[in-house]
């Protein structure tokens, strides 16, 4: 039995050579992608037109509303 040689060859070294040159280009595009500084949206805003000051969030009289839930709730 005569075994024939198959009709596609695959050159490992050149396969081998190719994936490495990819994958170290790979690496330094990565590499750069993160050595960058953040540059900040353009929709950014400062926090403080966000969120308003802790002292303006706690005179609602929360507290004094949850006084009866508080107290059948405690031992």
């Amino acid at each position: 039995m005569q075994v024939s040689p198959s009709k596609y060859h695959a050159d490992w070294r050149g396969l081998l050579w190719l994936g490495l040159v990819l994958s170290a280009g790979v690496a330094v595009i990565c590499g750069l992608w993160l050595a960058l500084p953040a540059q900040p949206g353009r929709d950014v805003k400062p926090i403080e037109s966000i969120v308003s000051p802790a002292a303006d969030r706690n005179d609602d009289g929360y507290v004094e509303k949850l006084r009866p839930i508080l107290g059948w709730t405690e031992p």
